[in-house]
C-alpha cells in the first residue's frame, strides 16, 4: 500500500489546501492520503491555533 501524507498547520483549512491535495492524489496515485496537522506552526511562534470543530 502506498501512502502519501499531507503536512501542514492548516489554520484554518481551506480550498487550496484541499486543491494541493487534490493535485498530490492526481499526480502521485497513492492508495491512501493523510493529512497530518502539525501541533504549532514553526512559522509563527506564539500564535494560538484556530479550535478543531
Amino acid at each position: 500500500m502506498r501512502i502519501a501524507l499531507f503536512g501542514g498547520s492548516f489554520d484554518p483549512p481551506h480550498r487550496g489546501h484541499l486543491a494541493f491535495a487534490q493535485r498530490a492524489l492526481e499526480a502521485l496515485g497513492p492508495d491512501r492520503l493523510l493529512w497530518l496537522p502539525a501541533g504549532r506552526q514553526w512559522q509563527k511562534p506564539g500564535q494560538v491555533m484556530a479550535a478543531g470543530g
